[in-house]
Parts: C-alpha cells; structure tokens; sequence
C-alpha cells in the first residue's frame, strides 16, 4: 500500500499486488495452477476492497485507507461511522487490474518457473468461455452424479449463471445434467 498507493489501497496498489503475488506463486509453487475458475476469481478477490469496503460516501477516487483495511481484516469488525456503498461493482475493474500486466491461464507443468499458458482456457474478456467452462467442467467435476434436491439447486444456479452472461453467449446455454424437466 505504502509503494504505490502512499498508504492507500488503491487500483495502483490492486495492479500492483496482483501481478506481484502471481509472479511470486510461479516462482515458489511446483504446482501453481491459473486456470478457471481460480485464473477470473485471482482478479476479482483484487478488486474486493475497493468495490465493497471502501466507506460508501466516497464515490470518487474511491480508496481503502490502511486504518479502515486493519479494522476490517485484522478485527473482523466495520470501521467506526462507515456506510456501505451505494454504488455497483462491474467486471470492468477486473479487467482494468489485469490488463496491467497480462497473463493468459495456464499452470507450471514441471516445477517451478515452468508457467505455461494453456490455449483452452478462456481469458477474462471471454465471459461466454468461462461460463461453458465452468458450467460443462468445473460444476461437473464438483456434483459429477447429483440427485433430488441438489440436482434441482445446480439447475437452478446454473440458470442463473447464465442469466448473468447471455448477452455474451446468446443461444449457447449449458446442461451438464440435461435440460431441466
């Protein structure tokens, strides 16, 4: 914080960490891995503190003071007099964090400093590809033979998922259960 936002978290500081914390992975985990889900959710964990816990009065030059940022991840408590913010988080923070310093999905394939990028994996401007992604690999891999009731809950977030990205992918809705009866 004190390096690039003068004691502040900022989107500087945000840039920043991010790209920082991914060099550093690849330089000390033999089995780092940047693929979906983990390559959009590193992005939008960056974003966290200032979409949502920067003090909801502030709406421009929106910052997270190092006092506030205490009080929330070492005491777990809102800081004195804040408000919550009014204003709504988009995924274009997201892509403004990594557009910093790009780096496409991939994973060390032998140890480390051995990143390599994996041509499958959908980046964070293929909101389309990461909900084919998720919904056709990841849900499965987690729920791979639901039934009653959970099978009903994944259909219906699954629904939901989509709602959020069908401008992106119209037409291209996903059923890894089968359509829902």
């Amino acid at each position: 914080m004190d390096q690039y936002g003068g004691g502040r978290y900022t989107w500087d500081v945000a840039k920043e960490f991010k790209w920082h914390r991914i060099q550093n992975s690849i330089a000390t985990n033999p089995e780092f891995n940047l693929m979906q889900p983990r390559y959009f959710t590193v992005y939008l964990e960056t974003t966290f503190p200032i979409n949502f816990l920067v003090d909801g009065r502030i709406t421009e030059n929106r910052t997270l003071g190092k006092d506030d940022a205490l009080t929330w991840f070492k005491t777990n408590r809102f800081p004195n007099d804040w408000y919550r913010t009014g204003i709504p988080s988009t995924f274009a923070n997201i892509t403004d964090v990594a557009d910093a310093h790009v780096i496409k999905p991939g994973r060390n394939v032998n140890g480390v400093n051995t990143y390599e990028i994996d041509p499958t994996q959908p980046d964070l401007y293929n909101f389309c590809g990461i909900y084919v992604d998720f919904a056709n690999r990841v849900v499965p891999s987690m729920y791979p033979k639901p039934t009653g009731a959970i099978l009903e809950a994944l259909q219906i977030n699954l629904q939901y998922l989509y709602d959020s990205v069908v401008d992106s992918c119209p037409g291209q809705q996903q059923f890894p259960y089968g359509k829902p009866q």
